[in-house]
């Protein structure tokens, strides 16, 4: 699988992370060269998140150099059990056994991304950022958040995230606008140097049912 190198904001090639990228088009979204580069995104994500010390959860497409509106991000997949919500509310009426809905760490790839509706109130923490290594941002997030987007079967999602997923999707947004992390920040600070476990990451997401988040566990995006 092919990859890209991060673009750090300092770097003088770096002009396509500070500018809003226009929403794909539906030429575009079915065409082969645009599936490589999802495949390119995906897969320069991946290697980040196996590099030792790392904290990557996300990427967006201009942090590898490619202008498209889209991004990918690690978080929990409910694996899909081929019952649909009708047939397994019917079962569940019934009394009838009804499979376990299972999760497990994937990535999604969300293009064409909008933020539909915010709630809750703004609340403060750190978020690092692949694109300013060994750094930490202080930035207030809307915990709640109802967005919009196409996935890579083409289709269109309407879902409400909620803690880490709506945070890191608000920063992935950020980035497909130009905006830095430090264009937002209240505070900065140093990165801390070791990495995540993916129990860890795994609670962080939602997982468990009282996840307890320490600043060391801070992601990066």
């Amino acid at each position: 699988m092919v990859t890209l190198p991060v673009r750090s904001f300092v770097d003088p090639d770096s002009k396509v992370m500070k500018t809003k990228l226009e929403p794909v088009s539906p030429k575009t979204l079915m065409s082969r060269k645009f599936r490589r580069e999802i495949e390119t995104v995906v897969g320069s994500l991946q290697e980040k998140i196996y590099t030792p010390g790392s904290h990557a959860v996300a990427l967006a497409a201009n942090q590898v150099g490619i202008a498209e509106r889209f991004f990918v991000m690690l978080t929990m997949i409910t694996e899909n059990d081929g019952l649909t919500d009708v047939v397994r509310a019917r079962r569940i009426r019934k009394g009838l056994p009804v499979p376990e809905v299972k999760k497990q760490l994937g990535i999604v790839v969300l293009i064409n991304p909008e933020l539909i509706s915010v709630r809750g109130v703004l609340a403060e923490d750190w978020e690092g950022c692949l694109s300013y290594p060994g750094k930490q941002f202080l930035i207030d997030r809307y915990p709640t958040i109802k967005v919009k987007y196409i996935n890579n079967k083409g289709e269109t999602v309407e879902e409400e995230l909620d803690g880490l997923d709506a945070r890191i999707f608000l920063h992935e947004m950020d980035h497909l606008d130009g905006i830095r992390p430090i264009d937002k920040a209240k505070e900065t600070r140093e990165a801390p140097k070791s990495g995540f476990k993916e129990e860890d990451l795994r609670e962080a997401l939602g997982e468990d049912e009282e996840p307890e988040e320490t600043p060391e566990d801070q992601t990066e995006e």
